[in-house]
């Protein structure tokens, strides 16, 4: 993604950013119509393997939601991650 190379983000971010956001799109047909209740949705039944690969997916999503969509913030609810 040219967005992530271009904001200084180290390379093993910007491989795992990738990886998430691809694995992401892969779950959805309309990205123009894609709501924080379809990200929280994913969110929620994402199969963590740890905390720190829940904190990872929630970052790629979220970079990908805000800054290539260009949707406005969305609230996690991290209590329903757990």
């Amino acid at each position: 993604c040219e967005k992530i190379n271009n904001m200084n983000y180290s390379q093993n971010t910007i491989k795992i950013y990738s990886h998430y956001i691809n694995e992401f799109i892969s779950n959805f047909n309309l990205l123009s119509r894609l709501s924080s209740k379809d990200v929280q949705k994913y969110l929620n039944e994402y199969r963590y393997s740890s905390t720190s690969q829940q904190n990872q997916v929630i970052s790629s999503i979220k970079f990908f939601y805000e800054k290539v969509l260009g949707k406005k913030y969305f609230k996690v609810d991290y209590n329903k991650n757990n």
